[in-house]
């Protein structure tokens, strides 16, 4: 299913989907959405995804998160260049299971005046009912800015 679309730096549209188990799909299209090309990021993971971003270098933060059913679930971003080779994936915690979500999920990306990656998300405990903000901020390297 296609979750994110994004209106690129060059012209044109990334749209981002989730393909099952086999990983993350990302459609370029140009501004009258032709399709360009389609790339897939394959995983055994089954990632799912929520968010991507462009930077100003032309290069593509995408969120996920990934599990099986009573594995637990973990939270990642991974960085991709501009011919959608992955630079960086990394991960940032997680608990629970896809039957039992817990733990954090990215709601939402966006870039500072630095380049840094703020990430914006929900975090909550099994069984709660609340979901509370979390937010913290991601440096170029894919380190957690302090």
């Amino acid at each position: 299913y296609y979750s994110s679309i994004i209106h690129m730096n060059e012209g044109g549209y990334l749209i981002g989907a989730t393909i099952g188990d086999t990983g993350i799909e990302i459609v370029k299209t140009d501004l009258n959405i032709k399709k360009l090309t389609t790339n897939i990021i394959p995983s055994s993971l089954n990632k799912n995804l929520n968010a991507i971003i462009e930077n100003k270098a032309g290069e593509f933060y995408i969120a996920y998160y990934s599990g099986v059913l009573n594995l637990p679930v973990t939270l990642g971003i991974m960085k991709l260049d501009k011919n959608f080779n992955i630079i960086w994936d990394k991960n940032y915690g997680g608990t629970g299971n896809l039957l039992m979500p817990a733990g954090i999920y990215i709601n939402n990306l966006l870039l500072d005046a630095d380049d840094n990656l703020v990430v914006a998300g929900t975090n909550r405990t099994a069984y709660q009912t609340n979901y509370l903000i979390d937010i913290f901020k991601v440096n170029n390297h894919g380190d957690i800015v302090k």
